[in-house]
């Protein structure tokens, strides 16, 4: 099983370059048509992605299966799931571009958690 770090550390390596947050219709997705990846999105491999993922959280089936197996805690990808969902949903309200205001709030959990954010 991987640390939570290190699931961390992939989780931001997948979203930092990203500019904007992965929603379509205003609504989070693991992954969008144009190919754009969620923080837990990212750790699935492409092939290994289904339509029925979508509207699930990492901590249920089929994400739970898919996440277990690459040593990847659900429960935590859970916990950072609804927190980059929460900030996606909410990120037009602030002039700042999405790229920071993930950073910053990624930088607060992070520390909430004794992890580092390797940006």
């Amino acid at each position: 099983m991987k640390t939570n770090q290190e699931t961390f550390d992939e989780m931001v390596q997948n979203v930092k370059e990203q500019k904007q947050p992965c929603l379509v219709d205003g609504e989070c997705k693991y992954l969008t048509p144009s190919g754009n990846k969620c923080i837990v999105g990212g750790l699935i491999p492409v092939d290994r992605y289904t339509v029925d993922m979508e509207d699930k959280t990492a901590d249920a089936y089929p994400v739970y299966d898919i996440l277990e197996s690459l040593g990847h805690d659900s429960e935590f990808c859970r916990d950072v799931q609804t927190r980059y969902d929460r900030l996606a949903m909410t990120s037009k309200r602030t002039s700042l571009s999405w790229q920071d205001v993930l950073k910053d709030d990624l930088r607060n959990f992070a520390q909430k958690l004794g992890l580092k954010l390797n940006w």
